[in-house]
């Protein structure tokens, strides 16, 4: 906690004010876990101090929301090109990377934990072959008859994306719950081309889509009786 508090100190996270009238401020509390290292053993123990962001509601105390963290998948396409390419690989880490950003609003947090009746506002201050598989499995249970969707995607021969969950509809047929998890596909491939081009590589020749069940390619193949 020490550690932490001397972080957003230092970053200049904040700025010590009496909560104005008619601003509300937003709680906060610790969040403690336990980093372990490969062989199983602690690694560090960290915590977090964060606001109670659920106590405000959406369209009044705010818009949208965003987190700026990687998508591993985009990580597992890096990966990928720079085993292909040879590229050297350089790792590393920005401790508090989300203390380096800027906030444009303005955003009161209650510090009763630390020091009672104050608040806070926080200061202004190359062609590659695409791949796309596995396919659903029709569950057929009593209770849930809802299919189960999987996938996997190869980027230059590399196994970069995969998933494996239930789909949020009741299809009425294998081939409708097989043919959901096709269009899935299609948009996993539409999101692998375009984030290629802005990598500054283009797919050689056309995407593949590979399914197992005859019966969706069939349909996928007739674009009149597609309903």
């Amino acid at each position: 906690m020490k550690v932490k508090m001397e972080a957003l100190e230092k970053n200049y996270t904040w700025d010590l004010v009496p909560l104005p009238n008619g601003k509300k401020a937003v709680g906060c509390r610790w969040v403690f876990t336990i980093k372990h290292k490969a062989n199983g053993s602690i690694d560090r123990y960290k915590a977090r101090l964060v606001a109670k962001g659920y106590t405000q509601t959406y369209g009044v105390d705010y818009q949208e929301t965003f987190a700026p963290v990687v998508k591993l998948n985009i990580v597992r396409v890096l990966l990928s090109l720079a085993a292909n390419h040879d590229w050297p690989l350089l790792q590393f880490d920005v401790k508090k990377a989300f203390l380096h950003g800027d906030l444009k609003e303005e955003v009161y947090m209650d510090l009763s934990l630390m020091a009672p009746n104050r608040g806070l506002v926080f200061s202004k201050n190359g062609n590659l072959n695409v791949e796309w598989y596995t396919d659903a499995d029709w569950a057929g249970s009593i209770t849930d008859r809802r299919s189960t969707s999987g996938y996997f995607t190869f980027v230059g021969g590399n196994l970069v994306t995969w998933r494996s969950t239930k789909q949020k509809v009741v299809a009425r047929s294998s081939a409708k719950a097989e043919f959901r998890v096709m269009s899935h596909g299609v948009c996993e491939l539409l999101w692998l081309k375009k984030l290629l081009r802005d990598l500054g590589f283009k797919p050689k020749g056309v995407m593949k889509l590979h399914y197992d069940n005859k019966a969706v390619i069939e349909i996928a193949h007739n674009p009149v009786q597609h309903d």
